[in-house]
């Protein structure tokens, strides 16, 4: 399917199979499946797909997927990320527009050291698409390049613009999906508003709003895509499941390669301690004295006498409160 050829049909046939991708192609493959299908209409020699953080050296790609000449692109990589740093500075002003770059005349602003990268990895004609989501300040990108004697036509860098939000859309989606893991749809939905999916180095690859809200409520001065420092530290580099703040509470699950965050205020059963909270849900859960001493190694008094404070400190009055409490900051079950 040339991109000359294509009509309305195909364009709506394509994008419902991107759409489609996105319910049933992994996290880790699916921005390589969509790119495939990209390339269908508007072939390319090489592509890259990434987020933006912004540093006191200013833009700064932190997240990357690199697709034709990978190893070698990866090698330089550090090349890459300033120069799409670079495209994204350049169209910042005007994200969701698609920009037809001709590098065979390079504008002043480059330097000679990306002039060199441009030309050894196929971009000296580029399609860029600068997305922003204005909440969590997060540029993401979309870039085409091709390294022949065939620029891009005026038609691809419509269709470029026309894919670009379907794109982002939909890697979104496939990032944040989840089944429904519960009969109680209200309760579950809240869940799903506040999940959030980072790659292994704590970069956001996707969030609800309601996520980045509750994350700014926190660390009013966090801008994405790099998780706060001290959700980083928790997470990433001492490999806990649980972070407790000020205002707000947040659990981790892997996923593939990837982090399954959880944000929701804060209630008073999180200053329990992860054991006292395993004693409550054992009891919640309906095992008896004896059986909870039997897995936590103590004695069955001493389970009841921490039951009894745990009780009085959430002012609950039976097990089916606090099963009730409970049910409430339990994380959602990560898909099979």
């Amino acid at each position: 399917m040339k991109t000359r050829d294509l009509n309305n049909k195909d364009l709506s046939e394509l994008l419902i199979v991107l759409h489609h991708g996105a319910n049933v192609v992994s996290p880790d493959k699916f921005r390589e499946y969509a790119l495939n299908l990209v390339h269908s209409v508007i072939p390319f020699d090489s592509a890259a797909w990434g987020r933006h953080g912004r540093m006191e050296s200013g833009l700064v790609a932190s997240e990357m997927y690199i697709r034709g000449k990978q190893e070698e692109m990866l090698q330089n990589l550090e090349s890459i990320r300033h120069f799409e740093a670079w495209l994204t500075e350049t169209q910042i002003s005007q994200p969701w527009i698609t920009v037809n770059f001709n590098f065979s005349q390079p504008p002043g602003s480059l330097s000679g050291e990306l002039l060199h990268h441009i030309n050894r990895f196929g971009l000296t004609y580029c399609l860029s698409t600068i997305g922003y989501d204005p909440m969590s300040q997060t540029p993401h990108h979309i870039v085409l390049g091709r390294n022949n004697l065939n620029p891009y036509s005026e038609e691809e860098r419509l269709l470029k613009q026309i894919l670009m939000p379907h794109l982002e859309a939909a890697c979104d989606h496939n990032h944040r999906h989840l089944p429904q893991t519960s009969s109680n749809i209200t309760q579950e939905t809240e869940r799903r508003q506040s999940n959030a999916l980072t790659n292994k180095q704590g970069v956001l690859l996707a969030c609800e709003p309601r996520f980045t809200q509750l994350l700014m409520a926190e660390f009013p001065d966090w801008h994405g895509p790099l998780l706060p420092e001290p959700l980083l530290k928790t997470f990433i580099e001492e490999n806990n499941d649980r972070h407790v703040g000020n205002y707000i509470a947040l659990t981790a699950s892997r996923r593939s390669n990837m982090w399954l965050l959880w944000a929701r205020p804060k209630q008073p059963i999180d200053d329990f301690s992860s054991r006292t909270m395993k004693l409550a849900a054992y009891f919640a859960d309906g095992l008896s004295h004896k059986e909870i001493g039997q897995k936590m190694n103590i004695s069955p008094a001493t389970v009841r006498n921490h039951i009894s404070i745990i009780y009085k400190k959430l002012q609950v009055n039976n097990k089916s409160q606090l099963a009730q409490l409970l049910s409430g900051i339990r994380q959602p079950k990560s898909p099979d």
